[in-house]
């Protein structure tokens, strides 16, 4: 069974009520994308590849996306269509498991 672990909940920015949450998630079975996975490094967006979010990028669903976010690289979880899912961070330090379009993702 799936845990999630070290729930965090902040404001999106310095005013509004909007809220992001990140937490860490470990799944004993990952499933696989519907993209072939990669080491990163390459010149395209694939499963297990690491990424960079372009400036002025939205969420999938047209939400801000924090500032901290583009300061870190991210490892592609799942492809489906125009909709990648990130999670882990370079650093470690935050699994965000969040849907973004593709087209606002580049190889790191």
């Amino acid at each position: 069974m799936a845990k999630v672990s070290n729930l965090k909940i902040a404001l999106q920015g310095s005013s509004g009520s909007t809220v992001y949450a990140s937490w860490d998630f470990k799944d004993p079975t990952p499933s696989s994308g519907s993209s072939s996975g990669g080491s990163g490094g390459g010149g395209s967006v694939t499963v297990g590849s690491w990424v960079r979010v372009k400036s002025g990028s939205t969420w999938y669903n047209g939400a801000g996306i924090p500032s901290f976010v583009y300061n870190y690289k991210w490892r592609v979880l799942e492809i489906n269509g125009d909709r990648a899912v990130i999670n882990e961070s370079d650093s470690g330090g935050f699994r965000i498991m969040s849907p973004i379009r593709v087209g606002n993702l580049q190889p790191a």
